[in-house]
C-alpha cells in the first residue's frame, strides 16, 4: 500500500472506524478495527486495500439508508495494520493503538494452550530453560493412565 493510501485508510478510520481491545471468553485478548457506514464504495476501496478483511452487509434500519461493516479480526494481520496507519493516527486513538498491542503482545504469555493462568506458582521451568504449565502436565499424566488402563484391560 502506497504512503497515500495508507494516510487515505487511516483517515478514514480515525473520522469512522472504531478500534475495539476486547479479553473475551477464557481471557484472550481480541483487537478488532471496524467501520461502518452507508457508503459502500467507500468500504470497497479499504476492502481492496487491506488484505483479508471483510466487507458484510446491507444492514437495514427502519427508515434509515442500508449500512456496511468492513472489519479486520485476524490478528496476525490486525497488528501490521495499526502498526502501518499509526503515525496518521490522532492521539486519542494513537492511545488505543498503544494499549492494544500492548495487550497483544502480553496475551500469548498470560495463558498455557489450555487458558491456565501463566503465573510463577504453576509454571515448570525445564532445565533446557523451556516453561510449562504445571495444571497441563497433571492433565496430560491423567490422561495418560486412563489410556493405559483401558490398554491393560
Amino acid at each position: 500500500m502506497s504512503p497515500e493510501e495508507l494516510a487515505w485508510a487511516a483517515g478514514l478510520l480515525e473520522g469512522e472506524g472504531c478500534i475495539t481491545v476486547q479479553s473475551p471468553k477464557l481471557n484472550v485478548t481480541v483487537v478488532r478495527i471496524v467501520c461502518v457506514m452507508t457508503d459502500l464504495d467507500v468500504l470497497q476501496k479499504l476492502q481492496r486495500l487491506v488484505p483479508g478483511s471483510k466487507l458484510t452487509g446491507p444492514y437495514s434500519r427502519l427508515n434509515c439508508k442500508d449500512t456496511w461493516m468492513w472489519a479486520l479480526y485476524k490478528q496476525t494481520l490486525v497488528k501490521p495494520f495499526l502498526l502501518e496507519i499509526f503515525p496518521w493516527m490522532g492521539q486519542r486513538r494513537k492511545i488505543k493503538i498503544i494499549e492494544g498491542l500492548k495487550l497483544l503482545a502480553n496475551s500469548k504469555k498470560a495463558r498455557c494452550k489450555r487458558y491456565h493462568p501463566n503465573v510463577e506458582r504453576i509454571i515448570y521451568v525445564a532445565p533446557n530453560g523451556t516453561r510449562h504449565c504445571k495444571e497441563c502436565a497433571r492433565i496430560s499424566r491423567k490422561e495418560n493412565r486412563l489410556r493405559q488402563k483401558e490398554q491393560n484391560l
